[in-house]
């Protein structure tokens, strides 16, 4: 008897679903491209749960008759690929498993009316099974439903995240889209309530500004260039709009949303010496070039492509993006931290008024061990960066800013774990409105109570906005709009899954964007006093990112190097 068999096709159908359908978002993404492709000027995404109750898209596109109706919920079936055009692929949608691998794993109801049809037709599926067909009463257009996503799967479900999370991706998802499609009214919804209501315009600047809030707005510098084949245009951020994440590359190659890393490293490297090497600049760019340049077909999902040449993609975009910095002036204050130092006028480096005084004094009490290994009656510091004091065996070279980082976090932790918050909290003078964008604001919401925990104090304060009256007492002289979005940026990073996870994870942020910096120089009062209070840490030997603090250089081997043994 034969081991290998055809699998059932409602098993088939499952498969290809795992691999295009892995969360709620993924489903929009592909109604979402079917509505665009269908030449629609008003689209609206009605979300409950976070898609997993239900997804509705509805559109104003070209609709379909009975005939093709009946045929666009079978596997590989579309209307977007005739003969052999797979080289050159102009639509968002093509691979024609969409609707079928949705339908496989959901209720789905499809209503579509093309524009000259008295009435529209309506086909119901459950679990990919045709169920019936009937007409219906509607506008031209298609609206697709599903509903119960993943109850044939429900394993997929374990690997959700929360809701709040997962309406975060379609968030980005639509972001993009609406983006790079600024002549469609776009509308999105959750549970009922509006959160975007995009009227359409011909101003890409205006849809930029609705989407990604003010504070973006006014730190983007327009970019636009063409070499050859290859036409650029879009945005491009000052160096103080940098993140810590490729979250803010917003780039679209013949208005596909992608995820390039050609594209992203072109950009990058084209800020120079302008950013850390952490940092990324906020981008949004739009590439246009010959649809036979890009191989659209190798990823299930569509997010990746190919470019051949892909050099010269690269050379453009460097020239582009270099030239526009050159072309622009970039002055401007570290972004970190305010001019109105009380403390501290004249220093160079990042250390603001309050981060002096946690050397020479603790918002709790430290008790300083007696057995000591580092004599420190006499100390001193190389280039604003370690300090260097003898030890019983030799010497230690402390690195300053991770010292103080693990100083600073055992404290915060101290503090979390015994009051489940930082009780060290500023009142602001004036509050401090944060205009975010739609994704940024989701962020805040989702994490609320986390940084309230942490010292902060935020209230919704109109749409998509926040009023900060409140900072942790440390940060009271630094940019607050600059360090919640460092804070946000950090959290959408979503490999720290647990929630006490994450808040160690902020403590550890806290801490570093808190500890004197490379390049602020100490006084000997205070180099002693953090190699003291160094001591006393429980961990002393790194930071709390597994940077050392300290290294030792034993007498032993200073005599081995002046050859004296």
């Amino acid at each position: 008897m034969s081991k290998i068999h055809l699998l059932p096709p409602e098993i088939i159908a499952r498969i290809a679903a795992g691999e295009v359908i892995e969360r709620p978002a993924y489903a929009v993404k592909e109604l979402l491209e079917n509505s665009i492709d269908a030449v629609s000027t008003a689209i609206t995404i009605q979300i409950v749960d976070a898609g997993l109750t239900k997804i509705t898209v509805i559109d104003n596109g070209d609709g379909m008759d009975k005939e093709d109706l009946l045929e666009s919920f079978r596997p590989h079936t579309t209307s977007k690929i005739i003969g052999d055009t797979l080289h050159s692929i102009k639509t968002l949608g093509f691979r024609g498993e969409a609707l079928s691998s949705i339908a496989a794993i959901s209720n789905m109801t499809i209503a579509s009316r093309i524009k000259y049809a008295e009435t529209g037709i309506q086909v119901t599926l459950t679990a990919g099974v045709f169920m019936q067909v009937s007409p219906i009463g509607m506008p031209p257009g298609t609206v697709v439903t599903v509903e119960n996503l993943f109850y044939t799967v429900p394993a997929r479900k374990k690997f959700l995240k929360s809701t709040r999370t997962e309406f975060r991706h379609i968030v980005d998802l639509v972001t993009h889209y609406a983006l790079s499609h600024p002549h469609i009214h776009f509308t999105l919804t959750h549970n009922k309530k509006i959160i975007l209501d995009l009227t359409a315009t011909t101003d890409t600047l205006e849809r930029v500004k609705s989407l990604l809030g003010n504070h973006t707005f006014t730190n983007l510098i327009p970019v636009k260039y063409q070499d050859g084949y290859v036409k650029l245009s879009g945005f491009v951020g000052k160096p103080q709009l940098a993140t810590y994440t490729l979250d803010k590359h917003y780039l679209f190659v013949n208005k596909r949303k992608v995820g390039d890393r050609l594209i992203s490293q072109a950009i990058k490297e084209s800020y120079g010496n302008l950013l850390e090497s952490t940092a990324y600049p906020i981008a949004i760019i739009f590439l246009e070039m010959p649809f036979e340049m890009v191989d659209v077909n190798v990823h299930p999902r569509k997010e990746q492509i190919a470019i051949h040449e892909g050099k010269v993609v690269y050379d453009t975009l460097s020239k582009a993006v270099s030239q526009t910095l050159t072309d622009h002036n970039l002055t401007f204050h570290n972004a970190s931290w305010k001019e109105d130092f009380s403390e501290g006028v004249g220093r160079k480096g990042n250390m603001g008024a309050f981060a002096p005084q946690l050397l020479r004094e603790s918002v709790t009490p430290w008790t300083i061990s007696q057995e000591k290994d580092f004599f420190v009656d006499q100390v001193f510091q190389i280039n604003n960066l370690y300090i260097v004091a003898q030890s019983s065996k030799g010497l230690f070279i402390v690195d300053q800013h991770a010292a103080h980082e693990r100083i600073l976090y055992e404290q915060y932790e101290d503090e979390y774990r015994k009051q489940q918050k930082i009780i060290a909290t500023k009142h602001l003078k004036k509050g401090v409105l944060l205009d975010l964008s739609i994704a940024d604001f989701q962020v805040v919401q989702e994490n609320l109570k986390l940084f309230t925990n942490l010292g902060f104090l935020l209230e919704e304060f109109g749409t998509n906005k926040f009023m900060i009256s409140a900072v942790p007492q440390l940060f009271e002289n630094r940019n607050i709009e600059v360090l919640i979005q460092e804070i946000i940026d950090d959290i959408r990073d979503e490999r720290v899954k647990n929630i006490d996870n994450r808040a160690k994870r902020m403590l550890s942020y806290l801490a570093c964007r808190s500890a004197i910096m490379a390049g602020d120089p100490l006084t000997q009062a205070e180099g002693k006093n953090l190699i003291e209070k160094l001591q006393t840490c429980q961990l002393l030997y790194t930071c709390p990112h597994g940077r050392p603090t300290m290294i030792e250089l034993k007498a032993t081997e200073l005599d081995k190097w002046f050859k004296r043994s």
